[in-house]
């Protein structure tokens, strides 16, 4: 068979054409691929990208929104920070930082959370009241959830006794109505002196005790009640023991007043009723025991009808026998 010939004006004439299969077209686009450059990542692995922002300006942010009181803010960023192992590291080792977690927590009401953080670092006592007061009343919002009413007092004091504060967020000293020991007794010392300070003196107490001027005026308020209850309460029984002592002297009186009734040896013939009912002591008596001392003369007025009406019949008998 002839090979063919090109027709193509570029060709030679005769020259024999060439034959343009799916082969040919695979080999031709191996070619070019191999002189295009390789778009490939190389082998070697990829540095680590660095974290955008270190702990400490994530700790002012924290603090900062803290203190403005934009829990909301404060939350979307701690969900926003890279999840790095190295920054979370960090992280887990900051006060202020875990303090905003632990504040965030609580506002979303995530306890358990908030407990973990609390009992799994040991706290500066600076921080100590915030996180006190967040862990109390996680319990009593937990413990009125289960109950299904309000908390009263005892029930608070129950809670306290079942869930106390651990020992990352307490120094150890056991605390009486709030307030710490020695700073009942400085309150106590200065309430000797003074019941009623003023204004400025409740600024000074409350510096020296850690407190607020609200505080210090509510403890001085109380202390006061109680000392007006409990003088009260001393007056009340000073007066029964008085009501008591004065009860005691007039039985006496009421046995002075038989002995008097009585004759030496013992005979009633003398008695005089008007001398009795006349008599100072029956007129002294109180209304306390009038209602006795009635039962006595009564008794004495039928013993002495008796003792007449045997006289009479006596005296009839002997005027009989005449």
């Amino acid at each position: 068979m002839a090979p063919k010939v090109c027709t193509n004006h570029c060709c030679t004439k005769g020259q024999p054409a060439q034959v343009h299969d799916g082969m040919s077209e695979q080999v031709n686009r191996q070619r070019v691929e191999r002189r295009r450059p390789s778009l490939a990542p190389p082998s070697r692995p990829c540095a680590a990208r660095p974290v955008p922002i270190s702990s400490e300006q994530i700790s002012r942010v924290c603090e900062t929104l803290e203190e403005c009181g934009d829990i909301e803010r404060l939350s979307r960023f701690l969900w926003s920070l890279p999840n790095a192992p190295e920054l979370m590291d960090v992280m887990n080792g900051n006060e202020t930082i875990l303090r905003a977690r632990a504040l965030v927590s609580f506002h979303h009401s995530n306890f358990n959370e908030l407990y973990h953080i609390l009992e799994h670092f040991r706290f500066s006592k600076k921080s100590h009241a915030k996180l006190q007061a967040m862990w109390l009343e996680a319990h009593y919002m937990e413990a009125e959830r289960i109950r299904g009413r309000p908390l009263g007092p005892v029930d608070k004091y129950r809670v306290r006794k079942r869930f106390p504060l651990p020992r990352t967020i307490w120094d150890g000293e056991q605390k009486t109505h709030c307030f710490k020991e020695r700073t009942r007794k400085l309150l106590r010392e200065f309430y000797l002196q003074d019941p009623y300070p003023s204004p400025s003196k409740k600024r000074e107490l409350a510096d020296v005790t850690h407190l607020t001027p609200t505080q210090v005026g509510n403890w001085f308020k109380n202390r006061r009640q109680r000392d007006r209850a409990a003088a009260a309460k001393h007056r009340s029984q000073k007066q029964q023991k008085i009501s008591s002592s004065l009860n005691d002297e007039v039985e006496d009186e009421d046995s002075d007043v038989f002995d008097e009734i009585l004759d030496d040896d013992g005979s009633e013939n003398d008695v005089d009723l008007d001398d009795i009912s006349h008599s100072p002591q029956m007129q002294g008596m109180t209304a306390q025991t009038s209602r006795s001392k009635n039962f006595m003369v009564s008794s004495i007025l039928r013993q002495t009808d008796t003792f007449r009406i045997d006289e009479n019949i006596g005296h009839q008998a002997r005027v009989n026998e005449c």
